[in-house]
């Protein structure tokens, strides 16, 4: 009996061990900061050298741009911006992770996506309620507003200080995550951006002048450097 008894400790402390060298690995072996928490001021992780980078504060608004991308249906964007913790229930520790220059489709309904784009030569891990609650609902709802009565097509973006842009637009839900990107080539079934009165955004109703200046402030974000795999 106390043979029997003292074989199976032993057996459990060597299991606690095993496990703790295993557990001990990972943190030691992983890309991530083990000092990732989401919680107080933390919202962007920097990932670089092995190593996580804890930005100090939230992300701010920089710029806001309505239109310049394929459209998503406005309907289906407002409702994909309410209820995005349904497409990102994966991500259970809160963050949302992009590698370096790419657009990343986080949440996708129909013919409309959510992305989180890193521009950053460097993966990031995002606070994902951060940017979602926050930029994609600006976006959803305060670009493209006269398609309320007019359309349904909504396109936007929202670039932050900290190296990365929230983009609703247009996504193929048929597509990989990572094989969808904010295009730009018309090819979409949900109709123009027709901007009634956005919120900061520089295309004004009746302004061609404007819209011009729209378009060639959207090209910006057209080229390689931002999108999958491409290089800088």
């Amino acid at each position: 009996m106390v043979r029997a008894h003292t074989f199976g400790w032993a057996r459990t402390v060597l299991n606690l061990l095993v496990l703790a060298y295993l557990v001990a690995f990972a943190l030691a072996t992983s890309p991530y900061d083990t000092a990732f928490s989401k919680g107080g001021e933390n919202y962007t992780a920097i990932i670089g050298g092995g190593r996580g980078v804890l930005a100090a504060a939230q992300a701010t608004e920089i710029e806001r741009t309505c239109g310049g991308f394929d459209t998503s249906d406005k309907g289906n964007s407002k409702q994909l911006a309410d209820s995005w913790r349904r497409w990102t229930s994966e991500y259970s520790d809160g963050w949302c992770p992009v590698p370096a220059r790419t657009c990343r489709r986080f949440a996708c309904w129909n013919t409309s996506g959510l992305y989180l784009c890193n521009d950053n030569p460097h993966a990031i891990r995002v606070f994902c309620a951060d940017s979602f609650d926050r930029f994609a609902k600006i976006v959803a709802y305060d670009c493209c507003r006269a398609d309320r009565f007019v359309g349904r097509g909504g396109s936007g973006q929202i670039v932050t200080d900290q190296g990365y842009r929230v983009v609703v637009a247009y996504a193929n839900c048929r597509h990989g995550r990572d094989d969808d990107v904010p295009g730009t080539g018309g090819e979409n079934p949900n109709g123009a951006c027709r901007p009634g009165t956005p919120m900061g955004g520089p295309c004004d109703p009746g302004s061609e002048r404007n819209c011009a200046r729209r378009k060639k402030l959207s090209s910006r974000f057209v080229g390689g450097y931002y999108w999958q795999g491409d290089s800088a």
